[in-house]
């Protein structure tokens, strides 16, 4: 009750201050939540940067879509959409937090919580996910609202140019990863000084970057949630992709295939990356860590990155990890996603 009581004080607040920020937005017009936001019915007349400079509703849109700036959509009395402000402040907004660490992540929720929760996401992609990401948590469950939530910045974002432009070796493709592992590590150091619980969660290629970051700077957070995420990757699987190849999983999870390779730039480098996340061998670089406070789910089915083998399964189980079977693909981790979440944070 108390939490809840919390939620709502802390959503109204900002709202209200979301309200009053804006002078060239009118009074009557009340802000959309993030997690009710859908597409408008038709063009707005009233656009606006956060400094009240003009933009086109067609301008606006495209760079909402795309995840270049965050939108705040405002709605009249009947919930009709009648205007629009966009912000291009993708960053980590808490009190304090140093230039250095403000611009490797997205943040969205209470930065007073005693629970801050760091995402890794997958892919990997060439952009960091803001506000639907934020709009996805909040949709499973509005409570996540009272938490402090960050996506963490992958080094492929921060090297755009670089990444789109030229294609770039596995031994290049290997310190992408270990610096995204760093940033990681930054964020995690930073809000376990600030007194926090600090609780990290990966799915897909962010599963990797989770694990790679127990091996190599130890088991550092409070609590780990990683999803559909493998430990010892098949030798074929990864060899494949880091020299200009492509292997598959079929739909069984276990049997490997040569597929049709991406000839694009980017999807060069995606596959280095796959690589470069993947060639370790996680059951001895983990070997003596204790894992209790790690939650692991895998597919069975997992056409992108397999399922668990029975070594991996018995590795994370005589490690601690509680240890979960999904029947489906790579897709079906997203029923258990609130439920385990939950759990984290209750451990």
């Amino acid at each position: 009750m108390k939490r809840s009581f919390l939620l709502l004080f802390f959503l109204i607040i900002g709202i209200e201050t979301f309200a009053q920020q804006y002078d060239f937005i009118p009074n009557d017009l009340k802000p959309v939540p993030i997690a009710e936001l859908k597409k408008p019915d038709g063009p707005l007349d009233l656009v606006f940067y956060e400094d009240g400079t003009k933009v086109t509703f067609k301008e606006a849109m495209e760079k909402v879509q795309n995840e270049e700036v965050i939108p705040l959509m405002f709605a009249d009395k009947s919930g009709r959409y009648k205007a629009l402000v966009i912000s291009e402040k993708i960053q980590i907004d808490y009190p304090g937090i140093p230039n250095s660490l403000k611009e490797l992540g997205y943040s969205f929720g209470n930065p007073e919580s005693d629970f801050v929760v760091i995402y890794s996401q997958g892919g990997p992609f060439p952009k960091l996910s803001s506000w639907k990401w934020q709009k996805w948590m909040l949709s499973l469950n509005e409570e996540f609202g009272s938490y402090f939530f960050i996506n963490s910045m992958k080094t492929q974002i921060i090297n755009s140019d670089e990444y789109s432009q030229k294609e770039i070796s596995f031994d290049e493709a290997k310190t992408y990863i270990e610096s995204t592992t760093e940033i990681l590590e930054d964020l995690v150091k930073y809000f376990k000084s600030q007194n926090k619980k600090v609780y990290l969660y990966g799915i897909s290629h962010g599963a990797f970057i989770v694990e790679n970051l127990i091996a190599t700077k130890g088991n550092i957070a409070d609590g780990y949630l990683a999803m559909v995420g493998r430990l010892d990757m098949d030798d074929e699987m990864w060899r494949s992709r880091a020299n200009n190849g492509r292997a598959r999983f079929l739909d069984d999870g276990k049997t490997i295939v040569q597929t049709e390779v991406d000839s694009t730039i980017i999807g060069r480098n995606q596959d280095k990356l796959h690589a470069a996340k993947a060639y370790k061998r996680y059951t001895e670089l983990l070997k003596g860590i204790n894992l209790s406070n790690m939650i692991y789910l895998y597919a069975k089915l997992d056409q992108k990155v397999g399922s668990l083998t029975k070594k991996e399964i018995e590795f994370l189980e005589s490690a601690g990890a509680k240890v979960i079977a999904s029947e489906g693909n790579h897709s079906s981790f997203q029923p258990y996603l609130e439920t385990l979440m939950k759990q984290l944070i209750k451990n």
